[in-house]
């Protein structure tokens, strides 16, 4: 698969999550924390040779 199709699915992964996000702190804690993580991974294969 290419390199551009994952980070493609990981953004879509990220829009995903930031759709449950509704603003009270202990629901959306699990839901922030796996859009960090996915934003992670989109960084480290973008600067990834």
């Amino acid at each position: 698969m290419k390199k551009s199709k994952i980070i493609a699915g990981l953004q879509d992964l990220i829009r995903d999550r930031e759709s449950f996000v509704e603003g009270d702190a202990e629901h959306d804690a699990v839901f922030l924390y796996d859009i960090k993580v996915l934003k992670s991974a989109v960084k480290h294969l973008k600067n990834e040779k």
